[in-house]
């Protein structure tokens, strides 16, 4: 996910998992989640994973290895783009990879993109595109060409609730709220949230 480029576009609200203190371990397929969970868990580390939509009962599994579960909807990270990214900016991204000579050749030409087809139509080629090019940074790239009000709610959502939990400073500001006032009393009468001062 692409927490750094949304940390250049928006820092007031997200930070890159490395900021916020996180080692990031490629399991490299979502079969090895619970295993990988159960050994850092097992050193004592507090383990959280963003992984694909899971069948039961390896859901249930997965799930009770991590101390914090961040699971998508879509069967494939590269479903995660393609139904969340705005189809203009795929079709733009798949028409330039023609245009600048990178589209794989080996790709039959049947499914290359062009300005002919429709929109639907390049997306499915993109698709086949991503598949061809998984885990080689063809996501990040259109990722890095999205604005954060174009970026698929589930990253979104993911990082904001990733730094909720382990920034200091969000703990911070929500202990600062405490307890509205009530009426007739002043904020400095009002009950704080416990732990601030």
């Amino acid at each position: 996910m692409d927490s750094w480029a949304l940390t250049v576009l928006q820092p007031a609200e997200f930070r890159s998992l490395e900021e916020l203190g996180l080692a990031v371990v490629d399991v490299e397929g979502d079969r090895s989640l619970e295993p990988f969970a159960n050994y850092f868990r097992g050193l004592g580390k507090t383990v959280f994973a963003v992984y694909d939509e899971q069948p039961e009962p390896h859901k249930t599994r997965i799930r009770a290895a991590l101390d914090h579960a961040f699971e998508s909807d879509k069967h494939s990270f590269e479903d995660v783009i393609i139904d969340g990214v705005p189809s203009a900016i795929l079709q733009e991204f798949a028409l330039d990879l023609v245009a600048n000579g990178e589209w794989p050749t080996h790709i039959p030409a049947v499914s290359r993109p062009d300005a002919t087809k429709t929109i639907q139509e390049n997306l499915a080629c993109l698709r086949i595109f991503l598949d061809d090019k998984k885990g080689k940074g063809a996501c990040a790239a259109i990722l890095d060409k999205c604005s954060p009000d174009d970026m698929p709610e589930y990253i979104t959502n993911t990082l904001r609730e990733i730094k909720r939990v382990t920034d200091p400073e969000e703990e911070v500001a929500e202990a600062d709220v405490g307890e509205p006032a009530q009426e007739g009393e002043t904020t400095e009468d009002a009950p704080k949230a416990e732990g601030s001062a």
